[in-house]
Protein backbone atom coordinates (compact mmCIF):
# COMPACT_ATOMS: atom_id res chain seq x y z
CA UNK A 1 0.00 0.00 0.00
CA UNK A 2 1.25 3.44 -0.86
CA UNK A 3 0.95 6.94 0.52
CA UNK A 4 -1.61 8.90 -1.49
CA UNK A 5 1.04 11.03 -3.23
CA UNK A 6 3.00 8.00 -4.51
CA UNK A 7 2.57 6.47 -7.95
CA UNK A 8 4.72 3.43 -7.28
CA UNK A 9 7.21 2.31 -4.67
CA UNK A 10 8.99 -0.84 -3.64
CA UNK A 11 11.18 -1.16 -0.58
CA UNK A 12 13.91 -3.70 -1.24
CA UNK A 13 15.56 -5.38 1.73
CA UNK A 14 16.98 -8.22 -0.37
CA UNK A 15 20.35 -7.20 -1.75
CA UNK A 16 21.52 -3.72 -0.85
CA UNK A 17 18.63 -1.99 0.97
CA UNK A 18 17.03 0.49 -1.37
CA UNK A 19 13.79 2.16 -2.25
CA UNK A 20 12.43 2.35 -5.77
CA UNK A 21 10.09 5.33 -5.80
CA UNK A 22 8.53 6.50 -9.07
CA UNK A 23 11.38 4.85 -11.03
CA UNK A 24 14.05 6.55 -8.89
CA UNK A 25 16.56 4.52 -6.90
CA UNK A 26 17.16 5.73 -3.34
CA UNK A 27 19.70 3.84 -1.22
CA UNK A 28 18.39 3.27 2.28
CA UNK A 29 20.66 4.32 5.18
CA UNK A 30 21.79 1.28 7.22
CA UNK A 31 19.94 2.16 10.44
CA UNK A 32 16.67 2.76 8.59
CA UNK A 33 17.09 -0.55 6.74
CA UNK A 34 17.69 -2.32 10.06
CA UNK A 35 14.58 -0.77 11.60
CA UNK A 36 12.36 -1.71 8.65
CA UNK A 37 13.77 -5.25 8.77
CA UNK A 38 12.93 -5.57 12.48
CA UNK A 39 9.40 -4.29 11.80
CA UNK A 40 8.71 -6.69 8.91
CA UNK A 41 9.81 -9.67 10.99
CA UNK A 42 7.16 -8.86 13.61
CA UNK A 43 3.66 -10.30 13.07
CA UNK A 44 1.99 -6.97 13.85
CA UNK A 45 4.67 -4.83 12.09
CA UNK A 46 5.35 -3.14 15.46
CA UNK A 47 8.49 -2.98 17.60
CA UNK A 48 8.66 -1.45 21.06
CA UNK A 49 11.35 1.05 21.94
CA UNK A 50 12.90 -1.51 24.30
CA UNK A 51 13.08 -4.12 21.56
CA UNK A 52 14.66 -1.67 19.08
CA UNK A 53 17.15 -0.46 21.68
CA UNK A 54 18.15 -4.03 22.52
CA UNK A 55 18.56 -5.08 18.89
CA UNK A 56 20.08 -1.96 17.37
CA UNK A 57 21.68 0.11 20.13
CA UNK A 58 23.80 -2.16 22.34
CA UNK A 59 25.02 0.46 24.82
CA UNK A 60 22.27 0.16 27.48
CA UNK A 61 21.13 3.60 28.71
CA UNK A 62 23.28 5.36 26.10
CA UNK A 63 21.64 3.20 23.45
CA UNK A 64 18.19 4.21 24.66
CA UNK A 65 19.16 7.89 24.41
CA UNK A 66 20.54 7.28 20.90
CA UNK A 67 17.28 5.59 19.93
CA UNK A 68 15.26 8.51 21.29
CA UNK A 69 17.39 10.98 19.28
CA UNK A 70 17.15 8.83 16.15
CA UNK A 71 13.35 8.53 16.41
CA UNK A 72 13.08 12.28 16.96
CA UNK A 73 15.09 12.91 13.77
CA UNK A 74 13.02 10.31 11.94
CA UNK A 75 9.79 12.13 12.90
CA UNK A 76 11.11 15.46 11.61
CA UNK A 77 12.90 14.46 8.43
CA UNK A 78 11.41 13.98 5.01
CA UNK A 79 13.66 11.02 4.18
CA UNK A 80 12.91 7.92 2.15
CA UNK A 81 10.60 6.42 4.77
CA UNK A 82 8.54 9.57 5.30
CA UNK A 83 4.89 8.68 5.83
CA UNK A 84 5.49 4.94 6.13
CA UNK A 85 6.49 4.76 9.78
CA UNK A 86 4.25 5.58 12.72
CA UNK A 87 6.15 6.65 15.82
CA UNK A 88 4.62 6.96 19.27
CA UNK A 89 5.74 6.73 22.89
CA UNK A 90 5.49 2.91 22.82
CA UNK A 91 7.53 2.26 19.70
CA UNK A 92 7.49 2.15 15.94
CA UNK A 93 5.09 0.59 13.43
CA UNK A 94 4.95 0.26 9.67
CA UNK A 95 1.95 2.25 8.49
CA UNK A 96 -0.96 0.57 6.73
CA UNK A 97 -0.21 2.71 3.71
CA UNK A 98 3.31 1.62 2.79
CA UNK A 99 5.22 0.51 -0.28
CA UNK A 100 5.49 -3.08 -1.41
CA UNK A 101 8.35 -4.78 0.45
CA UNK A 102 10.24 -7.47 -1.43
CA UNK A 103 10.99 -9.56 1.66
CA UNK A 104 7.31 -9.72 2.68
CA UNK A 105 6.27 -10.63 -0.86
CA UNK A 106 8.84 -13.40 -1.23
CA UNK A 107 8.38 -14.77 2.29
CA UNK A 108 4.62 -14.94 1.73
CA UNK A 109 4.69 -16.28 -1.83
CA UNK A 110 2.80 -19.56 -1.91
CA UNK A 111 1.81 -20.03 -5.50
CA UNK A 112 4.10 -19.97 -8.51
CA UNK A 113 2.09 -20.24 -11.69
CA UNK A 114 1.93 -18.47 -15.02
CA UNK A 115 3.23 -18.63 -18.55
CA UNK A 116 6.76 -17.45 -17.92
CA UNK A 117 9.49 -17.80 -15.35
CA UNK A 118 8.84 -16.34 -11.95
CA UNK A 119 11.40 -13.74 -11.02
CA UNK A 120 12.53 -13.33 -7.45
CA UNK A 121 15.16 -10.95 -6.13
CA UNK A 122 18.70 -12.21 -5.77
CA UNK A 123 21.12 -11.32 -3.03
CA UNK A 124 21.28 -11.63 0.72
CA UNK A 125 18.79 -10.07 3.04
CA UNK A 126 20.25 -6.69 4.12
CA UNK A 127 23.35 -7.29 2.04
CA UNK A 128 26.29 -5.14 3.12
CA UNK A 129 24.67 -4.03 6.39
CA UNK A 130 26.63 -4.78 9.57
CA UNK A 131 24.85 -6.21 12.59
CA UNK A 132 25.03 -3.91 15.62
CA UNK A 133 24.36 -6.69 18.15
CA UNK A 134 24.46 -10.48 18.45
CA UNK A 135 20.67 -10.52 18.87
CA UNK A 136 20.22 -8.64 15.58
CA UNK A 137 22.68 -11.01 13.88
CA UNK A 138 20.69 -14.02 15.11
CA UNK A 139 17.44 -12.50 13.81
CA UNK A 140 19.07 -11.75 10.46
CA UNK A 141 20.51 -15.29 10.17
CA UNK A 142 17.12 -16.80 10.96
CA UNK A 143 15.36 -14.79 8.25
CA UNK A 144 18.11 -15.32 5.69
CA UNK A 145 17.55 -19.06 6.20
CA UNK A 146 13.78 -18.64 5.74
CA UNK A 147 14.41 -16.64 2.58
CA UNK A 148 16.81 -19.26 1.19
CA UNK A 149 14.31 -22.05 1.84
CA UNK A 150 11.53 -20.07 0.17
CA UNK A 151 13.74 -19.45 -2.87
CA UNK A 152 14.39 -23.18 -3.04
CA UNK A 153 10.66 -23.97 -2.97
CA UNK A 154 9.86 -21.29 -5.56
CA UNK A 155 12.63 -22.48 -7.88
CA UNK A 156 11.41 -26.08 -7.60
CA UNK A 157 7.82 -25.08 -8.43
CA UNK A 158 8.93 -22.92 -11.31
CA UNK A 159 11.00 -25.79 -12.73
CA UNK A 160 8.00 -28.12 -12.50
CA UNK A 161 5.77 -25.57 -14.23
CA UNK A 162 8.32 -24.91 -16.95
CA UNK A 163 8.82 -28.57 -17.75
CA UNK A 164 5.06 -29.24 -17.64
CA UNK A 165 4.31 -26.77 -20.45
CA UNK A 166 6.53 -28.70 -22.88
CA UNK A 167 7.32 -25.60 -24.95
CA UNK A 168 10.21 -24.43 -22.84
CA UNK A 169 13.23 -23.15 -24.73
CA UNK A 170 16.56 -24.70 -23.82
CA UNK A 171 18.01 -21.34 -22.67
CA UNK A 172 15.04 -20.81 -20.34
CA UNK A 173 15.47 -24.27 -18.87
CA UNK A 174 19.22 -23.72 -18.44
CA UNK A 175 18.54 -20.42 -16.67
CA UNK A 176 16.17 -22.09 -14.20
CA UNK A 177 18.54 -24.99 -13.60
CA UNK A 178 21.20 -22.44 -12.62
CA UNK A 179 18.70 -20.62 -10.36
CA UNK A 180 17.73 -23.91 -8.72
CA UNK A 181 21.38 -24.79 -8.09
CA UNK A 182 22.05 -21.34 -6.64
CA UNK A 183 18.98 -21.61 -4.40
CA UNK A 184 20.18 -25.03 -3.24
CA UNK A 185 23.60 -23.60 -2.30
CA UNK A 186 21.98 -20.80 -0.26
CA UNK A 187 19.51 -23.07 1.52
CA UNK A 188 20.76 -24.12 4.97
CA UNK A 189 19.22 -27.59 4.71
CA UNK A 190 21.80 -28.33 1.99
CA UNK A 191 24.79 -26.82 3.79
CA UNK A 192 26.95 -29.38 5.55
Amino acid sequence: MLPENEDSACLCLIGEPRLMRNSKLIMLPPRQAQIVFVLVTRPDLFASRDMLAGLLWPNGPQGRASLRQFMGRLKKQSGPLQGWLEIDEDGLRLADRRPDIDFLQLAGAEDVRGDGPVMFPEGLLLEGIESPTEAFEALLREHRAVLAEQRWRLAQRAMRDLTRFGTVERSQLDDWILRLLKAARECPIFCV
